[in-house]
């Protein structure tokens, strides 16, 4: 449990160290997507992987200072990693972002390299505002992607298991 509270604590100072940037997507919370007991032997280094994070979130905040200023949307910036230095990303906005922009979002989120995880998935989410959006009230992200998953499967699935039924190369 130590473990992962370090995880957790040194994503969040990454994230709070950040400056507030007007028109950018401001994030505040890390919300980890997956047991501690998953966790922690899939990540050995917790520095990489909070470094990866603020890098990640770096790259999504470029997008939205770039874009036209849209109305105020609160979300979640969702991302998984995979052994093999694999990664992938999600959103989940409301309202939703315009799909160009959502697209060039991913696309930057995904040329971040990520670290290097073992024995399988490791999914969180980063809470965001964006053009004046709060920080979303919800606990937990779900992407369209994920919401499509679930309902063909006709039952709840959990965030790792979502993952790799709709992971795109």
């Amino acid at each position: 449990m130590q473990r992962l509270i370090l995880i957790t604590l040194a994503m969040c100072a990454l994230l709070a160290a950040q400056p507030a940037r007007a028109g950018a997507l401001e994030s505040s919370d890390v919300v980890l997507l997956q047991p501690e007991a998953e966790l922690q032997p899939r990540v050995p280094d917790v520095q990489s992987l909070a470094t990866y994070i603020d890098k990640a979130t770096a790259q999504a905040a470029e997008v939205a200072r770039q874009a036209r200023v849209g109305p105020p949307t609160s979300g979640f910036l969702v991302i998984a990693i995979r052994p093999g230095l694999r990664s992938n990303a999600w959103l989940d906005f409301q309202p939703p972002l315009p799909s160009t922009m959502a697209e060039a979002m991913i696309r930057a989120m995904r040329s971040v390299t990520p670290p290097a995880v073992r024995g399988g998935p490791v999914v969180l989410a980063v809470k965001a505002g964006l053009w004046g959006g709060s920080s979303p009230v919800r606990d937990l992200p779900a992407p369209k992607e994920w919401r499509a998953a679930i309902d063909k499967a006709g039952r709840s699935l959990e965030p790792e298991t979502l993952v790799e039924k709709i992971w795109r190369d």
